[in-house]
C-alpha cells in the first residue's frame, strides 16, 4: 500500500541539491514518507549540520485510510525565491513553500510564521469535501541523525507532536 508514496521518496531524495555551503535559507531538497494508512509526511532540508541536510520545515498529512495510496505528480523548484514542492494526486495536493530566512513560507498555500512553528499538520487531506486545516505544531530544532527518518525522528523526539499526528 506504501509503494506508490515510497516511490516518491525515492524520487524526491534524488531530487536533493549537492551545494558545499548553502546560505541559510536555501532549500537543498525534500523528502517525503508514509508514516500510517492515515498519515504521510513531506519536508524540505535546508543547510547541511554535521554533513547533513537538515529540514527548515516538516508537515504531516492526515486524511482518510489509503488517502496516500496513489499516482502521485511531483513538483518542484529549488535555487530560487522561493523554492518549493508540491505533491499532487488526483484527490489531494501536499505543497510547502520556503523564503529566505522563512519570510514569506506557505503551508498548504497558507502564510505560516516559522518564528513560531516550523512542524504543522495539514488534515483533512484527501476527496474529503471539507477544507483542510493548517495546524502548527511547534518550533523544532532539528538533529537528524545518519540513517534517520526525518519525519520519524521529529515523532519520536517530541511526545507532544506525536500525539496530534498519530491521534
Amino acid at each position: 500500500m506504501r509503494t506508490i508514496l515510497g516511490a516518491v521518496v525515492v524520487a524526491l531524495t534524488t531530487l536533493t541539491i549537492a551545494a558545499d555551503s548553502p546560505k541559510p535559507y536555501e532549500v537543498s531538497g525534500t523528502g517525503a514518507f508514509p508514516l500510517t494508512d492515515t498519515v504521510s509526511s513531506l519536508w524540505l532540508n535546508g543547510p547541511k549540520q554535521a554533513g547533513r541536510p537538515q529540514p527548515v520545515i516538516m508537515v504531516y498529512y492526515q486524511g482518510a485510510s489509503g488517502w496516500h495510496n496513489t499516482h502521485w505528480e511531483v513538483k518542484s523548484e529549488f535555487g530560487k525565491t522561493p523554492a518549493w514542492i508540491r505533491l499532487t494526486s488526483p484527490t489531494a495536493e501536499l505543497s510547502i513553500e520556503y523564503g529566505p530566512g522563512g519570510v514569506g513560507s506557505k503551508v498548504h498555500g497558507q502564510s505560516v510564521n516559522l518564528s513560531i512553528a516550523n512542524v504543522f499538520l495539514v488534515s483533512p487531506v484527501g476527496d474529503t469535501g471539507v477544507e483542510p486545516t493548517i495546524e502548527p505544531l511547534g518550533l523544532v530544532v532539528f538533529a537528524v541523525p545518519e540513517g534517520a527518518n526525518p519525519a520519524i525522528q521529529v515523532l519520536e523526539t517530541n511526545p507532544a507532536i506525536k500525539a496530534k499526528v498519530l491521534r
